[in-house]
This record gives structure tokens, C-alpha cells and sequence, in this order.
């Protein structure tokens, strides 16, 4: 999990990716779980829009 933080954090550009603290980790852990399935959900709907009309 720390290694997916960090590949993600330097992937959005982020230097200081090795100072994360617990309440962080979550933190970031929790908006990203979110946004995925967020974008996840959008995608299904999209999906299903399609193929139902």
C-alpha cells in the first residue's frame, strides 16, 4: 500500500512523498478509493446508457 502511495503521489507530481503520517495515508487513501469509484460508477452508467437504448 505505501509503495501504490507513493508511486501515485510522485505520479501527480509530488516531491515529498516519504513524509506521510497514518491520518495521511488514510486521508489520501480514502479520497482515492472515492475518486475511483466515482469515476467507476460514471463509466458504468455510461456503459449501460449505451447498451439499454
Amino acid at each position: 500500500m505505501d509503495d501504490l502511495m507513493r508511486w501515485a503521489c510522485e505520479l501527480l507530481g509530488f516531491s515529498g512523498c516519504y513524509g506521510f503520517s497514518p491520518w495521511e495515508k488514510l486521508l489520501y487513501g480514502s479520497g482515492f478509493i472515492l475518486i475511483a469509484f466515482f469515476v467507476g460508477l460514471m463509466v458504468a452508467g455510461f456503459v449501460i446508457g449505451r447498451f439499454t437504448r
